[in-house]
């Protein structure tokens, strides 16, 4: 009867060790689960839609972006911007220069911040692009912008084509 009560004991001590590992294995599992931090500053690449060529909206980024990741889990990304000057749309004779005017983003909001000078012919501003999360490839696909064109150093808006609305992709690499 002794000999029963201590494999009773045993049993038991084996199962609460047991639960004890379980519960710090779960532990362990569930802090390498939480998602790095996206915050920090990244390099913007404008590129071609699904290519990896730079697109004609590359002349318009002004610097690195900066990326905040909200308390909700969003992000907010904030992308220097400056014209693009002296550029010669689809062969034109005359050189414009485009300003972005705003962007559309796939489940996100895009507005234009900060702007300095005027509202329309500006001197700088800031892209600011909220998404629900980082993409996992730091790409946003399929970005669409609102751009007016203007002769170049002048007021005067190119006749016809005064406003394009080119496709994109934004790439977005954290910077070391």
């Amino acid at each position: 009867m002794t000999a029963t009560k201590n494999n009773s004991i045993f049993k038991k001590l084996g199962a609460l060790v047991m639960a004890m590992c379980l519960i710090c294995a779960l532990a362990v599992s569930a802090s390498a689960t939480e998602t790095a931090d996206v915050s920090g500053e990244y390099r913007v690449a404008f590129l071609k839609e699904g290519t990896t060529t730079a697109s004609m909206a590359q002349d318009a980024v002004n610097g690195n972006a900066t990326v905040s990741e909200n308390a909700d889990g969003s992000v907010t990304i904030l992308i220097p911007i400056k014209p693009i000057e002296d550029y010669k749309p689809m062969g034109f004779l005359w050189a414009a220069d485009g300003f972005i005017q705003g962007l559309t983003v796939s489940g996100g909001t895009a507005v234009l911040q900060n702007i300095v000078g005027d509202q329309v012919r500006y001197d700088s501003a800031n892209l600011v692009i909220t998404l629900p999360a980082m993409p996992s490839d730091g790409t946003l696909s399929g970005v669409t912008a609102s751009l007016k064109l203007f002769y170049a150093d002048s007021a005067t808006e190119y006749p016809f084509v005064s406003q394009m609305d080119p496709t994109f992709d934004i790439q977005l690499t954290k910077v070391a």
